[in-house]
């Protein structure tokens, strides 16, 4: 099974390799597993992410993306290797 390949289904997601936090089925991503396998620190992670991007976008809201992003290559996770941004 390829992990990666889980939230990138384009009959799941909308342009699935696009970040939009305001997704409106976000909450049927597999990052954090499914079923028995669910990630223990599902919540912690939740809430950090919360409370990170409400600090951000408090402090940056007319923030701009300046390179698209560039991904980790690996075949077990997605992730970001590095993104670009111009704070305003």
């Amino acid at each position: 099974m390829l992990y990666g390949a889980g939230n990138h289904d384009p009959a799941v997601f909308d342009d699935p390799h696009a970040l939009d936090i305001g997704r409106a089925n976000a909450k049927t991503h597999l990052a954090f597993g499914y079923g028995i396998h669910h990630c223990a620190g599902l919540r912690l992670a939740t809430m950090q992410l919360k409370h990170i991007l409400t600090a951000f976008l408090g402090a940056y809201p007319d923030y701009e993306v300046i390179d698209p992003p560039r991904f980790i290559r690996s075949n077990f996770v997605g992730a970001m290797k590095s993104l670009r941004l111009r704070l305003a």
